[in-house]
Order: C-alpha cells, then structure tokens, then sequence
C-alpha cells in the first residue's frame, strides 16, 4: 500500500525470490538417492526374505514411478496433488507389502523396511505443497501402514511413525515460515519500487505499509489524497482496508492495483469505496496517469471494466427500494439546470476532462459542480454520484 501526494497533491501506496525451486529440486534428489539406497540394501540382503521375487517386481515398480515422476517433483507447478496421491499409494502399498515379503523374524528384529526410507520423500513432498498439516497426515498414513503391515504396536513401529511425523510437521512448519517471509519481503519490494516510480513523476509519498492494518492506521496518521491500495495484503484484505479508510475519511480517493480483473473482486472493491481499479498488467505511465486522474477527482478503470461497473449500478438501481421515505424526512435538494448537466455526464463515465470540453467549461468548474452536487445529496464520493445518478434516470436522459 502507498499513500500519496501528488506535486502539490499528496498520495499513499500499499502493496502484497523463491525457495520453491531448490526445495522441490531437493526433495526429487532425495527420492532418487533414496531409491538406490533401498536397492543397494535390497540386494544385498534379499535371499533373506520370504518373498525376494514379489520384493523386486515392487522395486522395478518403485524404480519406474521415481524415474517418471522425478522432473515432476523437481518444479512445484508440475507437482500437482493427484501426483503426490499416487506417490502416497505408493509408499503405503510398499511399506504393507513388505510386511509380507520380509521374514516375521527380520521384522521382529527391527530390520529396516525396505520402501520406508523412500516413502519419507512422499511426506517432504506434501509438506512443501500443503505444509504441516498436509505432511502430518501423510506421515501419520504411512506410520499407520506400517503399523499394520509389521506386527502392530511394536516399539519400532511407533517408533516409525512418530519419525515421520515430527520429521513431516517439522519440515512444513518450516517452509510455510519460508514462504510467508517471502512473501512479506517481495510485498516489500514492490511496494518500494511503485513508490519509487511515484516520487520520481513528482508526488508525495506520505506513508507506505506492508499489510492491510498498518494500512488503516497509516491512512489514518497521513491522511492522503490518494490511496494506491493492493486488494491481497496481509492481515486484513484490501477490499476491507478501503472500506475503512473511506470510511473515516470520504475524501480520500482509493485507487485499486491489482492483480486480478475478475468482476467480482471489481465490483467489490469499488462497492467498498474505490474510485478506481487498474491491473497490475499497466505500464509505469499508465499507472502514473491513472494517479493524477485519481487525484484529479476522476473515476480510473483498465479498459473494459468501467462498462462494468456501470452496468452493476445499473442493475442495482433496477432493484426496488429497500424502503419507502418516511414522513417528516428532509425532501431531496434542489440540483441547479448546471448542476444536473453535469451529473447526467458522470453518470456515462465521462471523465471531468471530457465533461469540460463538452460544456466549455474548465476543468476546475466541472470539479466545483460535482463537489457541490456531493455536499447537496450528501454523498461521499463520484461512485455514489453515479449511483445516485443511475437511480434518478439521469444516465438515459444523456445521447
């Protein structure tokens, strides 16, 4: 988030490096030397077990599904949980059939099973896409297989379980910490950068937060002009930032800069009380441009979606009153021939520059009209304008 003056004018931003790839790289390697393990100490002792033939058809098994999903585990978009079920079936059905294949006396002894060094690449694999939680029950599944696969509660089976547990829960607490300071720290570095781009173009960048509550209270400590606002922050969501800051404060302008162009998180978020909404996808100049407009009073919206906002209103405005006025309530003021003019053209999106032009009038004249037509109907900002507008028809009255 950032909060801003512009020149003369003042605003405020706010906004939301990988160890994915290493951690995935590393977890891929860990299966594949854990796969030659299990055949080295396979080969060197399977004349002992009672089933040696049905442990090698697993093993050539385990060895093709390793090789084929190796690449897969390597990068974290292509290790999708229908991949890491497989790898899960696998492991359990490995350390159950090696209850069978091995002699109830290796087992009895505490010989090491042979998938389960491999199959702790599975509970690696679901702490690094779901975290703890995930980790713990893939740990907890394998643990319970080989509960049942080796004699039941013995000490070594708990044993067992609980390594792979505190192991899996370890390892995604860790990561899950990994990942929220890497998010924290590339919020941070966007945020400065836009921040930067800002005070460059010549506005004044009065505060600047790194989650959505630092946002409520900087916004309130600053009061800004402007505020460039990120709608997936921290701690508190943008959408809910925004509705407080306008909230307190009508005058400041909100300015959404995201990432997403869905209708819904558009609607919300001007619902709330933004003035504008960009995507994240705009060049520098545009977003600088779309400031000023903010600062100037203007409603701002990537291409395609201020149709749609107009259209919500308009849908809204269709719907019945929620109730009738009740007597003894002020009458609605009385809006000058000017003044109605005006209202009609912000009704159709019309910029203040455009509106202007169209009435021979100066930019700071459009802008005193809207400002009155604000104080009359006792709105807060051009969002509710249009609404209001929608309401009354005016929109319709406009070629």
């Amino acid at each position: 988030m950032a909060e801003l003056r512009s020149g003369p004018t003042g605003a405020v931003a706010a906004g939301g490096m990988s160890v994915e790839l290493p951690l995935w790289r590393a977890i891929s390697w860990y299966r594949l030397l854990a796969l030659v393990y299990a055949l080295i100490r396979y080969d060197l002792a399977y004349l002992h077990y009672r089933h040696p033939v049905a442990g090698w058809i697993y093993l050539g098994a385990l060895v093709l599904w390793t090789l084929a999903s190796s690449r897969a585990f390597g990068d974290p978009a292509r290790c999708s949980w229908p991949l890491l079920g497989v790898d899960l079936v696998m492991s359990v059905t490995g350390v159950v059939l090696s209850g069978a294949i091995d002699t109830p006396a290796r087992i009895a002894a505490g010989a090491i099973t042979v998938p389960t060094i491999w199959a702790a690449g599975t509970v690696l694999g679901f702490a690094g896409k779901g975290g703890w939680r995930l980790a713990a029950v893939a740990g907890l599944l394998i643990g319970g297989a080989n509960i049942v696969g080796h004699g039941g509660l013995t000490l070594e089976n708990v044993h067992n379980c609980v390594l792979l547990l505190v192991t899996g829960c370890a390892i995604g607490y860790v990561i899950e910490l990994a990942r929220a300071s890497e998010a924290t720290l590339s919020q941070a570095l966007r945020v400065e950068a836009v921040a930067r781009d800002l005070a460059d173009a010549g506005f004044e960048v009065v505060a600047t937060a790194g989650d959505g509550a630092q946002a409520v209270r900087r916004a309130a400590a600053s009061s800004p002009q402007v505020l460039l606002l990120d709608l997936n922050l921290p701690l508190l969501p943008g959408v809910e930032v925004c509705r407080q800051v306008v909230a307190r404060d009508p005058a400041v302008r909100v300015l959404v800069l995201s990432a997403s162009g869905e209708q819904a998180d558009v609607l919300e978020a001007v619902k709330s009380g933004a003035t504008g909404y960009l995507v994240k996808s705009a060049g520098r100049e545009e977003l600088l441009a779309a400031v000023r407009s903010t600062a100037a009073g203007e409603a701002v919206f990537t291409p395609g979606l201020a149709g749609l906002v107009l259209g919500e209103f308009r849908r809204l405005a269709a719907e019945p009153p929620a109730a009738s006025p009740r007597a003894g309530q002020p009458p609605v003021p009385h809006l000058t021939a000017r003044e109605t003019e005006v209202l009609r053209m912000v009704a159709k999106g019309l910029s203040y520059r455009q509106i202007a032009d169209r009435l021979t009038l100066s930019h700071r004249t459009v802008q005193n009209h809207v400002q009155n037509t604000l104080g009359k109907l006792q709105l807060h900002n051009r969002v509710e304008l249009v609404r209001y507008a929608i309401e009354q028809g005016l929109d319709d009255d406009l070629g």
